[in-house]
């Protein structure tokens, strides 16, 4: 690999700055090319940590357990709804006791 510096302007290549960011640019392309001749992924999408055949059945699962909580979370409203409604019929018993005790009519 050959790098061609082409500098107009003497201010600009004699300072730090100039040099500094000409290096990270060489060293950064060396980079590269070093990991495409060794066929290294670049990024997380090139190496997946799952499978797309894993990914679906991942959702699939996580999809059942939502309808599965979904049917327990309905199951117990169902519980909570007659339990209140029994409770009222024993709220509703305990006033009539009371009342027959204390001889309301």
């Amino acid at each position: 690999m050959y790098v061609v510096v082409c500098a107009t302007d003497k201010q600009k290549t004699g300072s730090r700055k100039f040099w500094s960011v000409l290096f990270i640019t060489i060293l950064l392309k060396v980079i590269n090319s070093v990991m495409s001749s060794l066929h290294v992924p670049q990024t997380l999408e090139q190496n997946q940590a799952y499978t797309d055949e894993e990914m679906r059945e991942f959702e699939e699962h996580l999809a059942q357990q939502e309808q599965d909580l979904s049917l327990k979370a309905d199951d117990l409203q169902k519980q909570r709804d007659e339990l209140e409604r029994q409770q009222e019929q024993l709220n509703a018993q305990k006033m009539e006791l009371q009342q027959v005790k204390s001889g309301i009519p």
